[in-house]
């Protein structure tokens, strides 16, 4: 029997999270103007709007009763495109919201997902930094600006990323973000629950989140028959499987002087698998004397069998930025994984039984450190030991 078990780290090297919710998917469009006057804004009377001094656009996005309006300016680089959000757009309260502001991005205001306009899901930096907790906990009246990097440089290029989405953040009071998630069926046979919550200031800061959902009755039933060699068997029977499963992490994340960042992050879960089944059925013998009717056996079968797996991944980020604005980089992990499995069936024909059992126990430990330097090129200096790292 093989079975590999281990731990997915899921954003480790960008620290992002995936949020899953309910509700209705929403995209709008937006009219724009950026470098040569495109489309131009008008007033009520249709005469243009002169946007001379800078590049200017008015947006309107709806969502049922909800309207982001107001006028945002960008500015092209060699890289891509800075926006500055409107005052509207800072005021909302929602950083999803505000970004609907930026046309080259689609939000998706249910599922909290940021998409370019080719569907790709661009690499979230804030403030330049890979390691950070992403979108949800930014109150969009601290957003300096958004930069769309399209021509990124061969350090994210690496790591599969073709965009990247540089969310830069003015300095921030204490601040405290907490959210609440749960669904439950009517019949209580699936549900999920958990939270997470930030708290810091510009400097500093703790986010962390914890996760669970459950299957507790998920029967199936069944019927069939089967031709061995000396016999015939029929059965029907129950199976029921139960699953819970937990996933939680924390991030510590600490600027000590302007040139520097250091981050900690402790990813863990664990999940529980249950199956149990029972059957009844007869077995008739094909063995029978010439003139002797077949002997029929009464048949019962009971199976279980429990899989569990999960692990805990640490992982400690540091960064240097220097005069030049060259960066150095410095990256490591260790991930400890585990698993365990036992499968047993008992089967009675008659008096006769017969059980079965088989089982294994496996553990994984890997390491990793990664050291890169980025003097804003395109060809960054990156080393590495150990295990590749997981970026999926």
């Amino acid at each position: 029997m093989d079975k590999r078990f281990g731990v997915g780290w899921i954003g480790m090297l960008i620290g992002g999270m995936i949020w899953f919710s309910a509700g209705a998917a929403w995209t709008a469009g937006a009219a724009w103007t950026a470098g040569a006057a495109v489309n131009a804004p008008t007033d009520d009377e249709g005469h243009k709007v002169n946007t001379e001094e800078a590049d200017s656009v008015t947006v309107e996005k709806m969502l049922d009763e909800l309207v982001v309006e107001g006028y945002l300016t960008s500015k092209k680089t060699a890289t891509g495109e800075i926006f500055r959000l409107s005052d509207r757009a800072r005021q909302s309260g929602d950083p999803y919201l505000a970004l609907t502001e930026i046309p080259l991005l689609n939000v998706n205001l249910a599922s909290k997902s940021v998409t370019t306009q080719s569907g790709e899901s661009p690499l979230i930096l804030i403030d330049g930094r890979m390691m950070n907790s992403g979108i949800d906990p930014i109150d969009p009246k601290f957003i300096e600006s958004v930069e769309i990097i399209e021509v990124p440089n061969a350090k994210y290029l690496k790591l599969g990323y073709a965009k990247v989405v540089n969310i830069r953040l003015i300095p921030r009071p204490t601040y405290i973000y907490a959210e609440l998630r749960t669904r439950q069926e009517v019949i209580p046979h699936y549900g999920l629950a958990g939270g997470r919550f930030e708290v810091g200031k510009s400097k500093f800061a703790v986010s962390g989140s914890l996760f669970g959902n459950y299957t507790v009755h998920n029967p199936t039933d069944y019927d069939f028959g089967q031709e061995l060699e000396n016999s015939i068997r029929r059965q029907s029977g129950r199976d029921i499987k139960r699953k819970f499963a937990f996933e939680g992490d924390v991030l510590v994340k600490w600027i000590p002087t302007r040139s520097d960042y250091l981050s900690l992050l402790v990813m863990g879960s664990q999940n529980f698998n249950r199956s149990y089944g029972n059957s009844e059925g007869t077995s008739e013998s094909l063995s029978a004397s010439l003139g002797s009717q077949p002997e029929t056996l009464r048949l019962t079968t009971a199976d279980h069998s429990r899989n569990d797996d999960g692990g805990i991944v640490t992982g400690l980020y540091y960064e240097h930025t220097f005069a030049d604005n060259s960066i150095l980089s410095a990256f490591g992990y260790h991930n400890y994984a585990a698993g365990s499995s036992l499968q047993s069936s008992l089967e009675t024909v008659g008096n006769a039984v017969d059980l079965y059992e088989a089982g294994e126990d496996v553990t994984s430990n890997k390491y990793h450190l990664t050291l890169d330097y980025d003097t804003g090129s395109r060809l960054p200096a990156s080393c590495g030991y150990g295990p590749r790292p997981i970026t999926a």
